[in-house]
């Protein structure tokens, strides 16, 4: 008959019987409690929590203002052998605008990559290249960018600059990079123009491009408007009254000339407008039947009322 556990009382009276009854309990305790330490000794040795990866695909970001430029051309012998004035301004390109990502030495394991994912190019790697490891994908990378991989295109870049630090990259971090052909440069040449020097349009953000339209549209409306009171002030006007009677919506016919400032050059300019779409430019067939001195008359009201 095996004998009875001490009742809850009787342990608090004696602390070796609770010590002895709650051994078990505690030994699991303290092994959990030691397999937790062990396991995230590495973060507490860092002092540090892991960085959460960011999607560097998933990045969405306006695009940047640039202004209109030409590029400079270079030699046609350079864009193979490079001078030494642009390896110098490739090394001084690399380290101002390469290194954060790629690393001082091209392992892509440079601080702003830590947060990418997939991470850098890292140079010393032959595979994953997806323009190709050579003179033209490398170009080509700088003048495009990779969207999906969060490698922004780098076209504002002088095409010195740009050969410059392909170059240097090539010839400081990667090993057996492959040999550049006559034939590669002339295609390269004739694609991006290197040896004529190309123009770079100018790129607007598309906030820009917003405010930009949403001024616009406002400048319009206020104009529309200050012309509909005008012409409601002007009900006795005979010139007032012919616009009317060739209009099936004036509103709309007054914005259509708001908005297209073709016809205001001449009266042959005004009349080969409303050839294109009479009604759905707000005025009505009979503009089309007016005589030459009243289609003038016409003319000169709007371009007055307008002004």
């Amino acid at each position: 008959m095996s004998k009875n556990k001490p009742s809850f009382n009787e342990m608090l009276k004696n602390p070796l019987l609770f010590l002895a009854s709650s051994y078990t309990y505690f030994l699991v305790v303290l092994v959990g409690l030691g397999l937790l330490y062990i396991t995230n000794l590495g973060a507490i040795y860092n002092n540090a929590v892991p960085p959460r990866l960011v999607d560097s695909t998933q990045l969405v970001t306006d695009l940047e203002l640039k202004n209109p430029a030409v590029l400079k051309a270079v030699e046609f012998e350079n864009i193979k052998t490079p001078t030494p004035e642009m390896l110098a301004k490739g090394k001084a390109t690399f380290e101002a605008v390469c290194v954060s990502c790629h690393g001082g030495q091209g392992k892509g394991d440079g601080v702003a990559g830590v947060a990418l994912n997939p991470k850098p190019r890292n140079f010393h790697a032959k595979d994953g290249w997806k323009n190709g490891r050579n003179l033209a994908g490398m170009y080509m990378t700088l003048q495009n960018g990779i969207a999906a991989n969060g490698m922004p295109a780098y076209d504002n870049l002088p095409v010195d600059e740009r050969l410059g630090v392909i170059h240097y990259i090539m010839q400081n971090f990667m090993e057996g990079a492959p040999a550049i052909t006559d034939a590669e440069v002339t295609q390269l040449d004739e694609e991006y123009q290197l040896s004529k020097g190309t123009e770079e349009p100018g790129i607007l953000p598309v906030a820009g491009a917003q405010k930009l339209v949403m001024n616009e549209k406002a400048d319009l409306s206020k104009r529309l408007n200050s012309a509909l009171e005008k012409l409601k002030s002007m009900e006795t006007d005979d010139n007032a009254r012919l616009f009317k009677s060739v209009t099936g919506n004036s509103s709309a016919a007054l914005a259509t000339l708001i908005n297209d400032n073709t016809w205001n050059k001449d009266v042959k300019s005004f009349r080969a407008m409303l050839d294109k779409n009479i009604v759905q430019n707000g005025f009505a067939p009979a503009v089309l039947r007016l005589g030459d001195e009243e289609f003038a008359r016409l003319y000169n009201f709007l371009k007055g009322l307008l002004a």
